[in-house]
């Protein structure tokens, strides 16, 4: 028997398929060869749910690192906070000012790598320094699919990705996540305001306030699943299609608001929201 079947076992009576439970299984096992590790955390449901499965596998052999930079929003490290007190594995937060490195600021198409790089490197840094033996970073099995240039800093820091590695989709994640009763299993996924910014155009301080004022202004008002993507003097807001008629019914009060942020013009996009819009057209 696995001297981790006590983890492994806490989902037995959770009405999961038997593809999934295999999945979890291989996970716990994998974090549990690990002697001790740095969790990269976000805030976002794949960094949550992989730091609560190592702080339940691991203990107090494992801790969450959160780069703390200039494009996450107000509300992404509120909810980092509250989801890490409410899963209780260890937590430090570290400051970053990414704004300070001109090869990420002039925004080409690979600006999350150099992000990336700067990340894992202290994250790291922190890992030898505090005595973890491994780091690790929550990409899931759907992401090599996708347009992610940050995936080359993971591999060239050594940096191990125990989700991907286990099989495990974004829908299996939620799954698992809301088995395990963490709140965020359901979060909409929310990359850095730098990815509401067309590639080539600098990225600043004063769009990203205007992103971030403009995004938590429609949270408010009831829109969950919004971005709003900026160019220039032009706001440009992307809502699921379900959400498209509600949204025009706000028209007036919406385009004042984000006027009043320092845009000039608002307009909505008529094929509506679709993770990692600005990246068509791009190819790995």
């Amino acid at each position: 028997m696995s001297k981790h079947s006590n983890v492994i076992s806490i989902l037995d009576n959770k009405n999961l398929s038997a593809e999934l439970l295999v999945k979890w299984h291989s996970l716990i096992e994998m974090l549990g060869s690990l002697e001790s590790a740095v969790v990269a955390y976000s805030g976002g449901v794949d960094s949550t749910f992989l730091a609560y499965s190592a702080h339940l596998t691991l203990g107090n052999k494992m801790c969450a690192v959160l780069i703390e930079t200039e494009v996450e929003s107000d509300s992404m490290l509120t909810n980092a906070d509250m989801w890490a007190e409410q899963a209780e594995f260890n937590y430090f937060k570290l400051k970053h000012q990414v704004l300070h490195d001109r090869q990420y600021t002039n925004n080409p198409v690979n600006r999350c790598y150099f992000c990336k790089v700067n990340m894992l490197k202290l994250i790291h840094n922190f890992a030898r320094e505090n005595g973890y033996k491994w780091v690790l970073e929550g990409q899931n099995l759907d992401d090599v699919q996708d347009y992610r240039p940050g995936q080359q800093a993971v591999t060239e820091s050594g940096t191990f990705s125990p989700l991907k590695e286990s099989g495990l989709t974004k829908a299996d994640i939620r799954s698992l996540a809301f088995a395990l009763g963490l709140t965020v299993w359901d979060k909409p996924s929310s990359p850095c305001l730098a990815s509401r910014f067309p590639y080539g155009h600098q990225i600043n301080q004063d769009g990203l306030t205007r992103v971030m004022k403009s995004e938590e202004f429609l949270h408010q008002i009831g829109y969950s699943n919004v971005r709003v993507r900026i160019h220039d003097e032009i706001a440009r807001i992307e809502v699921p299609s379900l959400d498209r008629e509600s949204i025009l019914k706000h028209a007036e009060q919406i385009t004042d608001k984000l006027k009043s942020f320092g845009f000039k013009y608002v307009t909505l996009d008529l094929l509506g929201y679709r993770q990692g819009s600005l990246n068509e057209g791009i190819t790995k």
